[in-house]
């Protein structure tokens, strides 16, 4: 399964680097939302259509609680991690 080959931070950059329409944007864990000078452009509107796009890259479905609790890259990358391990 390609999930087992390719880390979830790399596909998670990727699905930043698509989103933002630039592939040389860099990402941490530690970048958040709520601190939009780490990630130029990065508001309500794109959050939404990040978390599609983790969604559809994933093969996951998100609940409500936990898009609420998704406010950094780190909160994403546990959420989709604990997602890929139930549906494994």
């Amino acid at each position: 399964l390609w999930r087992l080959k390719v880390s979830t931070f790399s596909i998670l950059q990727q699905v930043f680097q698509e989103s933002f329409g630039d592939d040389s944007l860099k990402i941490s864990p530690e970048d958040s939302r709520e601190n939009p000078g780490q990630i130029e452009g990065w508001d309500s509107l794109k959050n939404v259509e990040l978390l599609h796009c983790i969604e559809q890259k994933f093969e996951i479905r998100l609940t409500l609680q936990e898009l609420q609790n998704m406010n950094s890259i780190g909160d994403m990358m546990q959420v989709i991690k604990s997602k890929l391990d139930v549906s494994n």
